[in-house]
């Protein structure tokens, strides 16, 4: 049985500055996928592999389409607020990926 935790990570977005990450996942809830180095996600301290579970308050843990969610966070242009649930363990584990700001789509 993994330790989880849930962490708040707060997103301070300049207008139409790029959030940094990509949702993944075949159903609710999804999972932070592809952070880019250096950019708002991760200098907000989010992390790949986290489990989302409230955009700004509003629960996306369940039956909520994908398009649904990533809209939610789009429309949001000054805070973004980011429930997330992750294994008290993940600080210790980098991910070796490397990813651009081409890849991203939020």
């Amino acid at each position: 049985i993994m330790d989880l935790e849930e962490v708040e990570c707060v997103l301070l977005r300049k207008p139409h500055e790029k959030l940094g990450f990509n949702l993944k996942g075949s159903g609710a809830p999804y999972d932070v996928h592809k952070i880019c180095n250096g950019g708002l996600a991760e200098t907000s301290g989010l992390q790949e592999g986290d489990r989302l579970l409230s955009v700004n308050g509003v629960d996306v843990a369940t039956s909520i389409p994908l398009m649904v969610v990533t809209k939610l966070i789009s429309e949001q242009t000054n805070e973004l607020k980011l429930l997330v649930q992750r294994s008290k363990h993940s600080q210790l584990v980098k991910s070796n990926t490397t990813t651009t700001p081409t890849t991203t789509t939020t």
